[in-house]
Parts: C-alpha cells; structure tokens; sequence
C-alpha cells in the first residue's frame, strides 16, 4: 500500500491511498481539528536518507512495510469531543495526517496488546540498584547542624535544618527561605516535598519584562516537549520523558487540573500574570499525584503578595498579536491578596509555505506553495484571584480563583487554507477553578477543597462536504464538573535520625455532561487515593525517600504505586540522587466513552496503563557553573492509543509494550555580564512490535541561551533545535530536523534615561528570525519570522 497525489488545483493538494485491493476515498476538507498530538519540527526527511537542506518544509516518503504483527505505540490520536467533525473525518485521512498509510478496505487492524516479558528487562530489575552504587561508594562530609554553605539542602538535609523566621513571625508559602546556595524554598515547593525526583524550577520574575507564554518557557527545560498547533494562543500539548500528553499532570498551586474527560491539559491557556514560579518534576511520581504522573508533573504557583505593588505590561506584535496585564497586590500581616488580569487576542493570519513531499531517492513529488493561515484567530480573558486571612493559632486560611475564557478558530489541515472556502469552525471554552486552603499554625495540618467548572462548545456551520449526517452544521457542548478534598499531615522527629513523614488522604469526583446533536449523555467517576512517605535523613549526608500509595478508581478497583529514593552529598559540590519505582493512568472519559455514531468509537473494556521507571544522576555546582545530569529508564505496558479497527473506523486500544531510555544535560554558567544556559535530551522510545522509534518522539532535542545583561539592560539569543521526528509506527515518513533562532533586546528605561519613575522596561523581540518552515504537525504550520514590543512598568 503507499499514497499518491492525486490531481488539485493550484492552492490546495489532496491525496489519495491505495492499495492492492483498490483506492481508500480521500475525504474532503475538514475544518476543525481542535486537539490532536502534534509532532516536532519543521517537516522533515526520513531517516533513511541525508536532511533535505535548506529550510524549506519536506516530507521523505519511503516504502511501508507493514510488519507481521504492527500495532502502533504512537502518542493517542485527537481526543474527538472537542471537534466531532474529525470523528466524521475518515480513518485514512487521519492517518495521512500522522503519516501512517492506512489501511484498505479490505483489511482490519487488531490490537495484539499484552505483549510483555515475562521477567522484565535487566534495567528494570537491577537498575535501580547499579544507580545507588556511587552514592553507597564516595567518600561522606559529615552533616552540620548549622551548614554555612550547602549545596543543596533541599535534598539531603532535613527541613529542621533550615533558618527559622523571625520571633512572631511564621514561615509560609509566600515567605522567602534563603540558604546557601538554594535562592528560594517556599514551603509549597514541590522541590522540597519530594526530595529525591529530578526537579527544575522557573522563575516568571527573571522573564515578567517580555511577551512570557508557559509553553515557550517550558519548552526550554531539558526533558520536556511542548507542541503547538498554530502559534500564539493556540493549543499547545506537554510531554516529558517521551509521555504522552495524558501522562503527565498539571498542577495549579499543587491542585491537579487535568480534566477527566480528556486527561491532558493545555498550557496555553495559563497567562503568566499573577504567576511566580513553574516547577517540574521529570519522571513517575504516581505515589504522590496518583493516576496520570507517568512522564512527570508540572505546578504552576501563583504569585502571592509580600507588599503593596502595582506592575502592567502591554505587547504589540506581528499577526495582530496584543497582550496587556496588570496586578494589584496589597495587604498586612492579617490580611493581603492580589488580583490579575490578562487580555491576549491575535489574528493568527501568518503566511507559509505548504509541505514539500519528496522520494527516498529525493523526487520531490509536491512542491511547495504560499498560502496564509485562515481561521487561527484568538481571544484570551483572564482574572485571577487570591487572598489569605492569617489568625494566630486558628492558623492561615487561603483561597484563590482563575476565571479563563477564550476563543479560537479551529483551521484545520494546510489544505483546507482555501480563501474561496475557508474553514469555519469555532472553539469556546469557559473555565472557573476555585481553591480553598487551610493550614495549622505549627505547619503540621493542611486542608483543601479545589474544583474545576469547566464548559466548551464547539461549532461549524460549514462542515465537511458528502458528510450526511452534518450536512445542517455541527453543534457539540460538554461540561465538566470536578471537585477534590484533601487533608495532610506531615511532621519531623529527631528519633534514629530525622524523619520527615507525611501522610495523604484525596478524595476526587468527577462528571461530564456532553450534548451533540440534541441527545444528552452522562458519565461519573469517584476516587480516593491514599499515600504514604518518609523522608529519612541519615548522617554522613545520605537521606532515603520510601513512598507507597493506593488509589481506588470507580469501575476500576484498586491500584497501588511504590517509589524508592536515595540522596547523597560526597562532596560539598556534588549531589546525587537515584529514584525507581511504577506509575499509572486510568483510562480517560473520551477513551472509554465514545458514541458508535461515526468513524471514532470508545472502549469501555480498557485498563489502565502501567509504567516502571528508574532514574539517576546528580548536579554539580561550583563558583559560577552548574551542571545537572539524569538518565532514565522507563517500560509502559498497556498503552492506550487509538488505532484503526477498520478502514474507516478507530477505537481505543490497549497496546503492546514500549521501552523508553534517556539522557538528560544542563548545563549554567553566570560569569556576569555574560550568562549561558543549555539543555539537551537525547531519547530512545522503542517500541517492542515494531522495533522502531515511537511516533512523536525526537531522538535529539536542544536548547540554549546566550544573554548580556547589565543595569541598563539586556541582549539576549536563544536557539532550539530538534532531530528528525517518525511520523509512522515503521519510520517511513519523518520530519526533517530544524533549527530556528531568536533574539531581543531589554531596555532599563529607568536606569538609562536616569529617571526617578516606577521601574519602566522597554522589550523588542524576534523569533524564528531565519524564517524557516516549521511545524509541530504535518498539516499544521507554525509561524514564520515574527517581532514582539512590550513595554513594562512596575510600582
């Protein structure tokens, strides 16, 4: 089977399967493909051949072979709910758009699934272990009371160790702790809580004076990836580790706000205003964070307020791009809050150049044409609020609410950019998620309730031409109703040691309402997750980290997790740690409720997905250099993903089993004025039916920047880079690798015009200043050579 084009006019292209058994119908123009993993890069040349030069778009087809026993372990398809015009879309499309052939009409594609080693792999039973090895064998400083310089108490030295406030002055989540080389511990760190994951935090202050979006900064972290569908505001999509977007949990203020209904969460969606900090723990962390922690877990923290202050920032940019901010934050030692607000809006309407399809043997099959994006146009408002009440031995009581609303056209595949008939499908989301919190004076008692109110609808007044059943327009709204309560209890003792224990107790419940064409349907789930931990210091600069926990899912019984950490301090400049254990994710609503009703149906009969893991490495950090390093080693079994069970019809399936190593560098230099940050990830994700790299996933990632900062301002670079990306379970079809650039100019204003104003920063900004073809999908461009001005002021 293979894929030929078939004749179009000049502006658009199609395509058209074929197979032994006769042609696959190529369906025509969809408009609204609102969710759907993307993958890296600008298109790309396979593997097979050399990087087709230049940067220009190309995709290298070269010849299927199906394998005796294919099942694809590629990242899930679309969720469909949020677009029903791809659940009308037919499966070989799809598949082109991933870069799979489908399949004829006369054959079927069955899940083989339960494909595991008896045994387990050597890294899987003794990798923990040999990772423990060099801790167990350097030599050991002995552990102070009172350290003058740690290098990272965080990790190995127990919370008591730490300077203790003022008299009359208690320690919480929006107080500073500064100790040694560690800048910030706030007792809401997810970097304190759990000592011995790989953990990397962002400060939003170091990046308030530019056009910040969560997406970009996390994209800059080694072992994350974060896709986009269309540029500023669109939908973006996060991976760690090679996970897939259901598998890695989003925390706000440590309250997860993944939806039940799709299991992933959309970054973009986050302004930065009112934002302090971004966490990210790389790896399983299911013990604590329960189902879905199987790549990692990323907490978003909200700026709370240390004082009266008053910033705004305004940002033109190319593509009709407008942002303005502002937060307001006052209080005393009772009571203090802050308020937010973000308004973003873009047209979207950036031209680009349609892929370049090209041969193994370098034909180049389609040309590439000018077009523009039509219908990528969007709308963002955002209010956040927080306050907190302080009352001596009543303790602190705390509440915040994110109110977000948006939006956004849905354009669909590049050939559906047609000005004679241009896409016009809709996508509005409304969302509320509320907290409330208290803690016990002493620190040792918390409690929360947190929500999630969250409705979209989806629209098209136009949908896909010889589609019968939408031939009147599409109309799909969902609702989304979750609530959480959790208590906590955590304590120190000094017996044998100093131990840090902490117990956990979550209850969750869940409720999807969803209504398309007229008939309504339903869908509950309750869970209570339970957990306990140690966090076990040791002298000579050894702690150990035991977590255990078990969580009983609705329809799903009881699932346990188990985590193992060792951390040590060889040397005053060296740290170590080593982590192992197993993590999960429940089926999603989507995966197991889809209506028969068209071309995607669900899977009521899927089980979970189950993850082992090992993990090591260490940092080094001396003068003015710092140096981190992490492999890892992780086996999923049970991968969900949808597959085609027919020639037009795809249904979630358990799948067989994949294998996913890694190597993970960073690498900081401050020799001031000059600064230099670096990430690289080096990913091996194979699949054991098919011996190939999972789809999705780049071999080579890279990222760095280069800045010159001084009073009056600051000069800075950055380049990304990633390696050819399979589009196909065989790795016939790839895209080529890329490498785009940027860079800005910060001005003091203040400073250099020698005002005694408010602070007043002036920012330009490029990005993709070469002007290079890129995508994150084969069907979905991204934006070309782009330019951003802000202007900032603060109180």
């Amino acid at each position: 089977m293979g894929i030929s084009p078939s004749a179009t006019p000049t502006a658009t292209r199609t395509w058209q399967a074929w197979s032994p058994s006769g042609p696959v119908p190529t369906p025509p123009r969809s408009g609204g493909i609102s969710s759907i993993w993307p993958t890296s890069g600008s298109l790309r040349s396979a593997s097979s051949g050399s990087p087709m030069p230049g940067p220009r778009s190309t995709i290298r087809e070269t010849t299927w072979r199906p394998h005796p026993r294919q099942v694809s372990t590629s990242m899930p398809l679309p969720r469909f709910t949020s677009n029903p015009m791809g659940r009308k879309c037919l499966a070989g499309w799809w598949q082109l758009a991933q870069g799979t052939p489908p399949l004829a009409p006369s054959g079927v594609l069955r899940a083989t699934g339960n494909l595991r080693s008896g045994r387990g792999s050597f890294l899987r039973r003794w990798g923990l272990l040999l990772s423990l090895l060099p801790i167990l064998f350097f030599p050991r400083r002995a552990l102070h009371a009172t350290p003058s310089t740690p290098p990272h108490p965080e990790r190995s030295s127990p919370p008591t160790l730490d300077p203790l406030p003022p008299e009359g002055e208690e320690h919480d989540e929006g107080d500073p702790v500064v100790t040694g080389e560690t800048i910030v511990i706030r007792a809401e760190s997810i970097q304190e809580n759990d000592p011995s994951a790989f953990t990397s935090v962002i400060e939003i202050a170091d990046e308030e004076e530019r056009f910040t979006e969560i997406p970009r900064l996390l994209a800059r972290e080694a072992g994350v990836e974060v896709r986009s569908r269309g540029g500023v505001g669109q939908t973006t999509l996060l991976s760690i580790r090679g996970a897939s977007p259901e598998e890695v949990v989003v925390l706000l203020d440590g309250e997860p706000i993944n939806t039940t209904q799709e299991g992933r969460f959309d970054p973009s969606t986050l302004p930065t205003a009112g934002i302090e900090r971004i966490e990210i723990i790389r790896g399983g962390s299911g013990t604590r964070y329960g189902s879905g922690a199987i790549g990692g877990v990323v907490n978003i923290v909200t700026r709370k307020a240390e004082g009266m202050d008053l910033s705004g920032a305004a940002t033109l940019g190319s593509f009709g791009t407008f942002q303005a901010s502002a937060s307001l934050a006052g209080g005393n030692d009772t009571i203090r809050g802050r308020v937010s607000a973000t308004h973003l809006q873009s047209a979207g309407d950036f031209p680009f150049e349609t892929a370049t399809y090209v041969t193994a043997d370098g034909t180049v099959l389609t040309p590439p044409q000018e077009m523009r994006r039509l219908d990528n146009d969007v709308r963002q408002e955002n209010l956040r609020l927080w306050g907190e009440w302080r009352r001596g031995a009543l303790g602190t009581l705390s509440t915040r609410h994110d109110l977000f609303w948006t939006e956004r056209g849905q354009p669909g595949p590049e050939a559906a950019n047609d000005p004679d008939d241009p896409p016009t499908a809709r996508q509005r989301i409304v969302r509320w998620l509320p907290r409330l919190s208290w803690r016990a004076p002493e620190g040792g008692w918390r409690l929360s309730l947190a929500g999630q109110l969250r409705g979209e609808a989806f629209t098209d007044p136009s949908p896909p031409l010889g589609d019968p059943d939408y031939a009147e327009g599409i109309s799909v709204t969902s609702r989304n109703r979750e609530g959480s309560v959790r208590g906590e209890w955590r304590e120190t003792f000094t017996s044998l040691g100093t131990h840090t224990p902490r117990l956990a107790a979550t209850f969750r419940y869940a409720r999807l309402d969803v209504t398309e064409e007229g008939i309504p349907r339903r869908h509950e789930r309750r869970s209570l997750h339970l957990a306990a931990e140690d966090a076990w210091f040791l002298p000579k600069g050894i702690s150990i980290h035991p977590a255990g926990s078990l969580e009983a899912t609705s329809r799903f019984g009881m699932t346990p997790a188990v985590t193992f950490g060792v951390v040590g301090d060889p040397f005053p400049a060296l740290s170590l740690e080593a982590r192992g254990g197993n993590a999960y994710r429940v089926p999603t609503f989507d995966e197991l409720y889809f209506p028969d009703e068209g071309y995607v149906v669900g899977n009521p009969d899927l089980r979970p997905e189950r993850a082992w893991f090992v993990e090591g490495g260490g940092r080094f950090a001396w003068h003015s250099i710092r140096l981190e390093g992490a492999f890892f080693h992780r086996e999923i079994a049970e991968s969900i993903v949808f597959l085609p069970i027919s020639a037009f019809t795809f249904r979630p399936e358990n799948t067989g089993p994949a294998d996913l190593d890694g190597v993970e560098g960073t690498i900081t230099l401050s020799l001031p004025p000059l600064s230099l940050a670096s990430s690289y990830t080096w990913l091996r994700a194979i699949s054991r039916e098919t011996g190939e790299q999972l789809p999705g996933r780049a071999r080579h990632t890279l990222h760095a920047t280069l800045s010159l900062e001084n009073r009056f301002g600051r000069i800075f670079g950055e380049m990304e880079g990633s390696g050819a990306v399979p589009l196909s379970p065989t790795g016939t079809i790839t895209l080529s690798r890329y490498v785009a650039f940027d860079a800005g100019v910060t001005l003091e204003l203040t400073e250099f015009l020698s005002l005694r104003a408010p602070k007043v920063s002036f920012s330009l900004e490029g990005r993709n200043l070469g002007n290079a073809s890129l995508r994150d999908l084969r069907d979905a461009p991204l934006p070309g050579r782009s330019f951003f001005l802000t202007l900032a002021i603060s109180l």
